[in-house]
């Protein structure tokens, strides 16, 4: 059986290089630590539409120093 979606716990993030941006969605997770608004982030994964947006689910990510430190 699923479980309904609003019980699942998930992290949505978009990030953008300045084209397109992506989602990143972390299944079972409210948070990342040192994930917030504006952290320098590399992510991969296989990417797919969902409702036409790029979107990759349970991403490899990396968090990254900001430019100049």
């Amino acid at each position: 059986t699923m479980p309904p979606v609003r019980s699942v716990p998930m992290l949505v993030v978009e990030v953008s290089d300045g084209t397109v941006p992506v989602q990143l969605v972390w299944l079972g997770r409210r948070q990342i630590r040192g994930l917030s608004s504006g952290t320098n982030v590399t992510a991969t994964g296989r990417i797919t539409r969902v409702k036409g947006v790029p979107t990759i689910y349970n991403p490899r990510y990396t968090i990254r120093a900001a430019s100049g430190q």
